[in-house]
């Protein structure tokens, strides 16, 4: 299977700007002046590259701004193949493609965008439902609070918290890893944070054939 659809994030990102202007431009680059489009790394760029957006990036860095707002795309399979992989989970984690650039943002617009599913807190840090994963109780609340005093003088950026593209179903994206760092950071009043992007197959119609 020949990933040779263009699909893009269901949201767009609150970036900074810096960190997006470093990019390189994409080879398949389109003179937009209105978005800001970032194309994830991919088999053969092994690298993001900047899709569009390079003037609207110049105007940031003109008025100062530090953050822009971004729309992340990435080269997936045939929306119809997307969508038979997300009904079977074991191949549908062997499609995912983690990203390798780590971009700031801020904590109250991943909070905005509601990427979390649910709320994690030292009552229920790191109780999964799979019985296979469990952890004590003790030593659940142990990892839990190692973390939360490792967030007290503030976020590592280096460590990002992981968005997955189009997870759910396909169509929607949702927070990967990071749900009890979101948790704490919101509880500490942390607004700098970094991300960084896992890609999904897209199920839905809204993706483009790559140009031959």
């Amino acid at each position: 299977m020949k990933k040779d659809y263009l699909a893009y994030s269901s949201k767009r990102y609150l970036l900074n700007v810096e960190d997006v202007a470093a990019l390189n431009k994409s080879a398949q680059y389109q003179d937009d002046t209105k978005r800001v489009v970032i194309l994830l790394a991919n088999d053969k760029t092994k690298e993001d590259t900047l899709l569009s957006g390079a003037q609207v990036l110049e105007q940031c860095r003109q008025n100062n701004q530090d953050f822009v707002k971004v729309r992340i795309a990435y080269y997936t399979y045939n929306p119809v193949i997307g969508f038979l992989l997300h009904l079977i989970k074991p191949i549908k984690r062997k499609t995912v493609v983690v990203g390798n650039h780590i971009y700031r943002t801020k904590l109250s617009w991943l909070l905005k965008k509601k990427l979390a599913r649910g709320v994690r807190n030292r009552e229920n840090a790191y109780a999964l439902k799979n019985k296979k994963w469990y952890i004590p109780e003790q030593e659940r609340q142990k990892r839990f609070d190692e973390l939360y005093n490792s967030l007290k003088n503030g976020y590592n950026v280096e460590y990002p918290m992981f968005v997955g593209l189009n997870r759910h179903w396909g169509y929607k994206d949702q927070l990967l890893q990071g749900h009890h760092r979101i948790g704490i950071c919101k509880e500490l009043n942390i607004e700098d944070v970094s991300i960084s992007f896992w890609t999904y197959p897209q199920s839905v119609f809204n993706c483009r054939r790559k140009k031959k």
